[in-house]
Parts: C-alpha cells; structure tokens; sequence
C-alpha cells in the first residue's frame, strides 16, 4: 500500500474539508497517484475545502500539470533544510 493511498482513503473517512499532500520526496507520480490527488480533490471540493500539494518537483510537478489538476490545487513550494 502507498502512503498517497493511504492519505486518500483517511481524508476520504474523516470529515475535515481541506487536505495536504506532501509529495516533497517523491520522484515519480504515475496514473494510479494522480487518480488519487484528483479523487481527494473531488472529495475537498465537495465539502467546500481545498487540496494543497507541497513541493511537488520535476517530473512530479510535471505530471501534475499534464493531467490538468496543477491549476485545481493550492501548489505550495518548502524549502528544503
């Protein structure tokens, strides 16, 4: 199990309107990863909240944008230590 399918399924069963996905140490985003941002973006939109994801980089970001969720999300860029 991923970590991204776990943060969905316990955003998805909680009641809280806003999620965060910290994607800062992720090198890759396929299909299966996107459809989970994009089925907690539903799941926040439908409660009135938003979906920040923090320091997507390269590839990540990259997919982010193809996929077409980039501007549906609240992107937020950490510094790294």
């Amino acid at each position: 199990r991923s970590h991204l399918r776990d943060l969905a399924e316990g955003f998805q069963a909680s009641d809280s309107a806003d999620a965060r996905i910290d994607l800062t140490d992720v090198e890759f985003l396929d299909s299966t990863g996107l459809s989970l941002v994009a089925a907690v973006l539903r799941t926040a939109t439908a409660r009135g909240g938003e979906v920040v994801v923090v320091s997507p980089r390269g590839i990540v970001a990259r997919a982010l944008e193809l996929s077409g969720l980039a501007p549906l999300v609240v992107m937020e860029d950490v510094e790294r230590p």
